[in-house]
């Protein structure tokens, strides 16, 4: 049987995790916002029930308590980066405009960004097919529609395209790791179809697939 290939320990894969975050920043963000001709993308949701973009675009370790506002607008050379909530991006943003203390409230700090940039489409993550690019709530809608008003909300359009292409596209980096999971993948088959593991007309589908789970968990 072929030697273990290595697990990264949780330490390092939040620093792998968060080294791609900025990579795709920086490279992947601006194509695929330009390839579906969205100058603005806001991305809205709740503690606890975050947008599933959302968690792409945070660091590994991040704590995001209460409500999550993130904006990427392009002004045309650079695509910024604006966090409107409590929440450390660690360097992956700025540090947010909006302070819990300041007499303007979130929602307020959000329509003024947004009216300041005065985008064109404004896509929000709302979508009858991917169910990740539907992260946007019924209710965080109807707060988003009333904050910015008649004029800016007819700018809202449904970001799925933008979504799927963010999702979809691995950059250099990530498919070099590919490689290294399917290493993972391949030795957990391995070892799962072999005697070590199987003994003919006793062991059951059902035994096998036990037998996976624990030794993935044995894995880490």
């Amino acid at each position: 049987m072929s030697s273990q290939p290595r697990v990264y320990s949780v330490r390092d894969r939040a620093s792998i995790v968060n080294t791609l975050t900025a990579r795709r920043f920086d490279t992947l963000l601006p194509q695929v916002m330009r390839e579906t001709g969205f100058d603005m993308w806001l991305i809205i949701g709740n503690e606890d029930n975050h947008d599933p973009i959302f968690r792409t675009l945070i660091p590994w370790e991040c704590w995001a308590p209460i409500l999550q506002m993130v904006i990427f607008y392009d002004t045309g050379t650079s695509i910024e980066r604006i966090n409107i909530s409590r929440t450390n991006m660690m360097g992956l943003m700025p540090p947010s405009p909006w302070n819990i203390t300041d007499n303007e409230d979130q929602w307020a700090c959000l329509k003024r960004l947004i009216a300041e940039c005065n985008p064109k489409r404004i896509g929000i993550n709302q979508s009858n097919i991917i169910w990740a690019a539907d992260g946007l709530t019924a209710g965080l809608k109807e707060c988003l529609i009333q904050t910015l008003g008649p004029d800016l909300s007819s700018r809202l359009e449904s970001a799925e395209s933008l979504c799927i292409r963010w999702l979809e596209t691995l950059i250099p980096e990530e498919i070099e790791l590919y490689h290294h999971a399917n290493a993972i993948a391949h030795h957990l088959i391995q070892k799962v179809f072999s005697r070590q593991t199987i003994t003919p007309g006793i062991t059951t589908i059902e035994d096998m697939r036990w037998a996976y789970w624990q030794h993935a968990t044995d894995l880490g």
